[in-house]
């Protein structure tokens, strides 16, 4: 499901951003599950959080650099939906220094607890994160 609906946010200027970073936030932004009976638990979020990266990594970046919903109000009706994680402490919302947090934690986590397949699928969204900033610094 998070697959289909990160593709979306490639055809779609009303893709579900708002689940890209909830789901980004529980996969990038949160502990390691220190219980080794859970720890698939956390391979599987990462996992979701790359497949966003791989899938609506055009659009993610567009919004961290025009620095979507940071701005955006925090109420009592709907909270702080688009807070970090506790791994994370900028600004909320999409920034740049968010995108960078991702990147970077995605190459901690590779060599830890995560599957084989899981470590393969981060390296190939850090290399797409990374062809990404390149492609906008060619524009400018």
């Amino acid at each position: 499901m998070n697959s289909f609906a990160a593709r979306l946010l490639k055809s779609s200027a009303a893709g579900p951003l708002g689940l890209a970073l909830w789901q980004l936030r529980e996969g990038l932004e949160e502990e390691e599950i220190a219980d080794d009976t859970k720890t698939h638990i956390f391979d599987t979020r990462v996992r979701v959080a790359s497949e966003w990266i791989l899938q609506g990594s055009k659009r993610l970046l567009k919004e961290c650099l025009l620095s979507s919903f940071s701005t955006a109000p925090v109420d009592d009706t709907h909270g702080n939906p688009y807070r970090g994680g506790p791994l994370y402490s900028g600004h909320r919302g999409f920034t740049s220094e968010r995108w960078g947090f991702w990147k970077r934690r995605m190459s901690e986590i590779t060599g830890n607890s995560v599957s084989t397949t899981t470590a393969a699928s981060l390296k190939e969204a850090i290399d797409v994160m990374s062809y990404m900033e390149l492609e906008v610094a060619k524009t400018i």
